[in-house]
């Protein structure tokens, strides 16, 4: 006698469909945070390159560090980043590091080259007069937007009290060439490494918040956007609400952007100048009171 099979019923493959949708609504945030976590991983790990990119700088150059950026030849031309380059062997390959996976192929270093015609001044800080792996902002009106992962910290916190006239920045290096005319001599508001005061707890580079504003450098005293709360060119929450950092010492840690706002209207005296601290060599605030 032939058995037939047995058929699934209409109603049967409906509860089939319903619990395997049901399932991958379950599954599919986990695998998103999972994906995440292991994108902050290798941000971490990017950071941490940089950071051995950066003690090898020291090393190489009396252990000053590289500095922000440098102001002419048309635009500001960005110096940490070629000049880490430069320590790297000038392999464009290697300079991935300062690509957070987390952040669109628009974020990664392109080649910039130098208008025809333009004498490069910017040879000290790593450019050539052809095609090179650098950054330029130009300061024209209109200007294109340029994405960056990272941002350094140029100019720390009261950075125009260290700015102009006499004074070095307080962060690592701002305008690298202030009152030098149009060839800076090297290493002339660059800070050394041993002028940071607690290293372990300044901040040096980290997650830009990627508004293509400045993304190369921080300035914790910015103006606030009025959608995600914090200042233009600052920290941003990529991961999760933190934002991975390289400190002074090259230590990397994830910290929560929203803690080291300064502009922030709802602390205490206290803990402004305890944020400002992290953002300043001197391990201090140099003029709270412009600020409160």
């Amino acid at each position: 006698m032939k058995i037939r099979a047995r058929a699934f019923t209409l109603i049967e493959l409906l509860v089939v469909i319903a619990i395997l949708a049901l399932l991958i609504s379950i599954l599919l945030p986990n695998l998103r945070g999972a994906r995440e976590a292991a994108r902050a991983v290798v941000c971490q790990s990017n950071l941490r390159q940089t950071g051995y990119a950066m003690n090898s700088y020291h090393a190489e150059n009396k252990d000053y560090w590289p500095g922000d950026h440098y102001e002419g030849e048309g635009g500001s031309w960005i110096s940490w980043l070629p000049r880490l380059r430069a320590v790297t062997g000038g392999d464009h390959k290697a300079m991935d590091m300062l690509h957070c996976p987390s952040t669109p192929k628009e974020f990664k270093w392109e080649v910039s080259v130098f208008p025809t015609g333009m004498k490069p001044a910017a040879l000290e800080f790593g450019y050539t007069d052809l095609n090179e792996l650098g950054f330029r902002y130009y300061v024209a009106i209109g200007a294109p937007k340029l994405y960056f992962s990272y941002g350094y910290n140029g100019g720390g916190a009261n950075w125009e009290y260290g700015q102009f006239p006499n004074e070095h920045p307080l962060g690592l290096g701002q305008h690298i060439n202030t009152k030098a005319g149009p060839v800076p001599p090297r290493h002339l508001w660059e800070p050394k490494h041993s002028d940071v005061v607690f290293p372990s707890r300044m901040i040096a580079i980290g997650d830009s918040n990627g508004d293509g504003f400045w993304d190369t450098t921080f300035n914790p005293e910015g103006g606030t956007n009025p959608i995600t709360k914090i200042p233009s060119n600052f920290l941003g929450p990529r991961h999760g609400k933190k934002a991975n950092i390289l400190f002074a010492d090259f230590s990397v840690r994830p910290r929560d952007p929203f803690e080291l706002v300064i502009k922030d209207p709802n602390i205490t005296v206290d803990e402004k100048k305890k944020r400002i601290e992290q953002w300043n060599k001197q391990g201090k605030s140099m003029d709270i009171s412009k600020d409160l």
